[in-house]
């Protein structure tokens, strides 16, 4: 199937509309320890973000959490009415915005940091160069963005048939699939430092569900107590990212490629 912006975002608005896969955002399942993993590697608090491709903004509450002041953007007409439905009124939130023809109507150098969380996997080959750029039009010289896609993803286990119309398409829009080489490829081309690129696990980084002592195990209280000391490790003897303590304790080989990278020059 060719997929051009007018079907991408028809599919997603449509996506977005549907109570039944409402709850397959990845950054509802996960947006937690997106969250967690970035505020190991730049500082949130007093920083101005932009969740590129929000969604309906189940990222943007984890940001806003942690101190940042964010705004989203997103193709999708819904998405951007829902996240400013959301977060309309809350201290630190500055509004939603769709994204045309891949351009946000936001100003140049304008935001600290950008979120991108499972996006370039939807962008037609012949528009990630655009979509890098865009993301460093917005940033701020030395300001830092963060990529998520799944790794080294087989897009043919996901492939559906329509019967209607003959074609053939990846059940939520995939179009291409990443290494670590390749997305670090992507963004050194579009004029970004990439600080980190690697396969790991976002899911680690939530706090694990708490049970009541009777459920407690040995596997579940060593896992808090390693997660406590390893945060209280980095408090007192702070550690350059990605050499944390905390990183370290979680960071264990996932399904999650991320990609930490910054726009040169001083902040």
């Amino acid at each position: 199937m060719k997929w051009t912006d007018e079907s991408i975002a028809a599919f997603w608005e449509r996506w977005s509309t549907s109570p039944a896969t409402e709850g397959e955002y990845f950054t509802l399942e996960v947006g937690a320890g997106v969250g967690v993993f970035l505020a190991q590697a730049v500082r949130l608090r007093g920083a101005r973000v932009l969740d590129f491709g929000c969604g309906p903004g189940f990222l943007i509450q984890h940001l806003l959490r942690a101190g940042a002041r964010v705004a989203g953007a997103d193709a999708s007409p819904h998405s951007v009415r829902r996240a400013a439905e959301r977060y309309g009124g809350l201290p630190g939130w500055e509004g939603a915005f769709e994204i045309r023809g891949g351009t946000a109507p936001v100003g140049e150098r304008s935001f600290d940091g950008v979120c991108c969380i499972e996006t370039v996997e939807h962008v037609p080959p012949e528009s990630l160069a655009g979509l890098v750029a865009e993301v460093a039009r917005v940033l701020a010289p030395g300001g830092w963005a963060l990529f998520t896609t799944p790794n080294e993803e087989n897009l043919s286990r996901s492939m559906v048939f329509c019967p209607a119309c003959g074609e053939e398409f990846h059940k939520v829009q995939h179009l291409t699939s990443w290494t670590a080489g390749s997305l670090s490829s992507l963004l050194s081309a579009g004029g970004l430092d990439v600080r980190f690129c690697r396969a790991i696990d976002l899911g680690r980084f939530q706090e694990p569900a708490r049970r009541p002592p009777r459920h407690w195990s040995a596997a579940y209280l060593f896992r808090r107590a390693q997660r406590s000391t390893a945060r209280l490790a980095d408090r007192l003897w702070p550690r350059p990212f990605p050499a944390g303590r905390f990183l370290a304790v979680c960071g264990a080989p996932g399904p999650h490629l991320v990609a930490l990278a910054a726009k040169p020059g001083p902040r």
